[in-house]
């Protein structure tokens, strides 16, 4: 699993812990590739939101 993925699924569960049960999600991994493909532009967004996170904030995406 990439490195932003694994950050998404902790995310995930973290939400799904304080959240009523219709809305817990269970993201499922997708297939593991050889090589994974970069993505730049996640890779930054996951590189900002770490400290975010770990400083005991959380952010809602709207999708």
């Amino acid at each position: 699993m990439t490195r932003h993925g694994v950050l998404l699924d902790q995310a995930a569960r973290e939400f799904s812990r304080t959240v009523p049960g219709a809305f817990k999600r269970n993201p499922h991994p997708s297939p593991a590739l050889e090589e994974p493909p970069r993505d730049t532009w996640v890779e930054e967004f996951f590189d900002w939101l770490d400290p975010v996170v770990r400083a005991g904030h959380g952010l809602y995406l709207w999708l």
